[in-house]
């Protein structure tokens, strides 16, 4: 019998069970407000500092501290701010645009560009090519025929015949 089968198995969590944050509501209430810039804080609840808040909300400013010590708070914050963020995003595109047609600032530019075409330092941009390639027979059959004669003459004085005493055939018509 092997004794590493017999022996219990040792406890591997040991962290400590988390409980859902004193006055749930309200706690979502807080990383609202605590993610938002604080002219939006004004604007949207009156007033802009913590204490303030406490004082709304009926809170002592220990409970506020114990929120923010959460392990899931910092990240609840940045939620909340990529989801306000999102729903200001057109305003922001709109002024960064307005600022590179005034000033076109390379920090701006670089900014649009990681933004518009997920560029990254070090990448390459290629732009698509707008004209596509055309062969000359595609070119020469929409020409008129007075294009078509002058193109003939530039490519007989471009490329003489090498054969004495024969005639190439013009191109056609």
């Amino acid at each position: 019998m092997d004794i590493l089968f017999s022996m219990p198995e040792t406890p591997t969590n040991t962290e400590k069970k988390v409980l859902p944050p004193y006055k749930k509501a309200d706690y979502r209430i807080f990383v609202k407000f605590y993610a938002l810039p604080t002219i939006f804080k004004g604007k949207e609840y009156g007033f802009t500092t913590e204490k303030e808040f406490s004082i709304h909300y009926k809170l002592s400013n220990d409970t506020l501290t114990a929120w923010k010590k959460r392990p899931e708070f910092d990240l609840d914050v940045d939620n909340q701010l990529k989801k306000w963020g999102a729903d200001q995003t057109p305003e922001v595109i709109n002024a960064l645009l307005d600022n590179i047609l005034a000033d076109g600032k390379a920090p701006e530019v670089k900014l649009w560009l990681q933004f518009m075409k997920n560029w990254k330092e070090g990448m390459i941009l290629e732009q698509p090519s707008i004209e596509r390639a055309n062969k000359l027979s595609e070119l020469l059959q929409n020409a008129t025929p007075e294009v078509k004669q002058q193109f003939n003459n530039i490519l007989k004085k471009l490329l003489p015949d090498k054969r004495e005493g024969s005639e190439k055939p013009p191109i056609s018509k």
